[in-house]
Order: structure tokens, then sequence, then C-alpha cells
């Protein structure tokens, strides 16, 4: 397995004290089942978008990603009194959302590292986590915290892109895996308060007809923190300039208000 370049992280960013108590549980969870396992995604994006730039963003769950053995890491989690949230599946993998009985109001949802089965007998926990960023879909979401010596590993500049406001696709195919990328995409560059990079947009344009394969409920859920956002004018307005609400609903959809009678239905 080849090694990634890594990008320094600042001496700024760290764990605040209050994350620590549910970052010790799952710690001594993942040590009781024998396996390694490392925060990732949008609680890592968050936190440091607020140390660098002082927005006041609250994760609503954490992602954490096990390398094997994740059925038994749900067995103790629900032996220990955790409860099951919702389970599905993602890119044929399983994935839980639990909740722990000492952290009420936070979910936690586990997925499996996705690295090519034949390099996880020789992999480094380090490997496995550089490996499996290189899949994730945004540079800003492809950071990862190690549970057990809590090192902050950022392999595609995301630290970076946060300071600048401009988030890049890193994996192309990642809008074919799942669709709802490309309005996940939108969803985090407006927490953020960021854009897209030049190249990303006209990828997203490019590869918008992809949509079409999002059902709806699904997509209403996907819409709907778009739709009633403060900046809802200016998000439809790029998602028309890119060619995307034409994918949404067989392309009958021309306004925001007609989105929002459509897709808010139900509210």
């Amino acid at each position: 397995m080849t090694q990634e370049k890594v990008s320094p992280v600042p001496p700024e960013i760290k764990i605040a004290e209050r994350d620590l108590p549910w970052i010790g549980e799952w710690s001594k969870i993942f040590q009781e089942t024998g396996t390694y396992g490392y925060i990732k995604g949008g609680y890592i994006r968050d936190v440091i978008s607020n140390i660098i730039n002082g927005t006041d963003l609250v994760p609503k769950d954490v992602d954490l990603m096990v390398a094997g053995r994740i059925n038994k890491v749900v067995g103790v989690v629900l032996g220990n009194g955790g409860q099951m949230v919702e389970r599905r599946s993602r890119k044929k993998t399983p994935v839980f959302r639990v909740a722990l009985p000492s952290f009420p109001g936070v979910d936690f949802e586990l997925g499996v590292a996705l690295i090519k089965p034949e390099l996880y007998e020789n992999a480094t926990p380090e490997q496995i986590r550089l490996y499996e960023a290189t899949n994730t879909d945004f540079d800003v979401n492809s950071m990862s915290i190690g549970l057990s010596d809590l090192d902050l590993l950022d392999p595609h500049g995301g630290i970076q892109a946060i300071k600048n406001r401009q988030i890049s696709l890193l994996d192309t195919q990642s809008l074919y895996r799942n669709p709802e990328n490309i309005l996940r995409g939108f969803k985090v560059k407006d927490k953020l308060g960021a854009n897209f990079s030049y190249i990303t947009s006209q990828i997203i344009s490019e590869h918008s007809k992809v949509l079409r394969k999002v059902k709806r409920p699904f997509l209403d859920s996907q819409l709907r923190p778009l739709l009633t956002s403060v900046n809802a004018t200016e998000i439809w307005q790029e998602l028309t300039d890119l060619g995307i609400t034409q994918n949404l609903t067989d392309g009958d959809v021309a306004t925001l208000e007609q989105a929002k009678q459509i897709f808010l239905r139900n509210e």
C-alpha cells in the first residue's frame, strides 16, 4: 500500500474537553472487541470550522469507522444498554446508528472502513484511514481522528479547504455510488459558508443526471435542508445554473417556490 502525503495539522486543532468522555467510552468498546476504530467526517469538519472560521456548528451525530468486526462491536453496545436507532446498507456493507445510555442526545453511526480485502491483513491503522479517505466524497469530509491516540489525519487538505471556504470533490465515482452526494455537497458548503472549486462545479454539473436515480421520499429529505436554508434563493439559483434542477422530478420544477410546494408538502 502506498503512503499518501498528509497535510500538517495546526496546533490549535484540538479535541474539546466535553467530547473526551464519549471518545473514551468508544475506545474501550473497540479495545474489548479487538478491532480498530476512528472518527470520520462531519464531526471533525464542524469542529474545525468552529475553531478556524468562528462558526457555531453543532454536530448532530458522530461517524465512527470500524476496521472489521462491526457486528461484534454492535453486540457489545447493545449488551451494555445501548439502543439501535437505525440499520441500513452503504456500499453493500452494514451501517448502524446507535445511542449510548451515558450520552443521551448524541447518535453514533458505525460503518465499515472500506479498503480492498487483500490489504486488511498487512495494513496499519493509519494506512487503513489513508486508503479509506480516497473513497470519500469531498475533501472536508476525508479527515479522521484515531480513538486510541487522538491523532488527526488530513490527507487531502480538508483543514485548508475549510479555512479557504472552498471544497472539492475527491472521487467522481462517489456520485454514482451515492447520487445524493451532490445534494450533500450543497448542504456541507452551506453549513461552512463555502463554495465549490471550479472543477468540482463542472464535474457536478456534468454528472448531475445521477440524481434521477434518487427516489422519493429520500430525495425530499436531502432537499429539505437546502430549501429551508436562509440561503435557499442562492442555493436554488446555483442548482439551476449547474443544470441540476432539471434532474429533479423529470425536470418539471422550475422555481424555488415550486420546489418548496413539491418537496416540503408534508411539513
